[in-house]
């Protein structure tokens, strides 16, 4: 939880490199993955699918942002926790991202048990929390998420409905990201 809180408050590096968004999104999944594993966590079930070209580029902090994105995969995941280190087996996250007018737009989707209306409004507003549903975390993931974004002068929504999903919606912008 300490590094969380030092994340959070943490000002974002000014130094931005080039990256790939593909690369950064398949390494953020990819370590999550090895966590959950690390952690005996039982998630076949549950099918990842990214749709991303290879070519989308942006400027940001390679570091943070990979945690930005670690954070919302994780969450996905933790969306199918039934029990304590118990997962559904079965299940749907669906990453993908899309050149827009002026920037890129990353969407992580999940088909997991979603937030009532109630949650969701508290969730919108990136402060850190827990739920009643969630079994694991320090509740400061969708916070450092949405500071990391701000910092990267983006934005990020959350769209959510109970039992059905909950999308997760990053913008980050490129205009002048040579």
């Amino acid at each position: 939880m300490t590094e969380d809180i030092h994340t959070l408050v943490r000002k974002t590096p000014a130094g931005r490199t080039q990256e790939c968004v593909f690369d950064l999104l398949r390494k953020a999944c990819d370590l999550e993955v090895e966590n959950l594993l690390a952690k005996e966590r039982n998630i076949g079930g549950i099918k990842v699918s990214m749709k991303v070209s290879p070519d989308l580029r942006f400027r940001v902090s390679r570091d943070l942002m990979i945690r930005v994105f670690r954070n919302l995969i994780k969450n996905a995941y933790e969306s199918f926790l039934i029990a304590e280190a118990t997962y559904a087996d079965r299940g749907n996250i669906d990453i993908s991202a899309e050149q827009v007018s002026d920037g890129i737009e990353i969407r992580i989707k999940d088909n997991g048990m979603g937030m009532p209306a109630d949650e969701l409004k508290i969730a919108q507003q990136f402060r850190p929390r827990s739920t009643s549903k969630k079994l694991t975390g320090t509740g400061f993931g969708l916070a450092i998420a949405y500071a990391k974004i701000i910092d990267h002068k983006g934005t990020m929504t959350l769209k959510s409905k109970e039992n059905v999903g909950t999308v997760a919606t990053v913008f980050l912008p490129v205009k002048g990201d040579k």
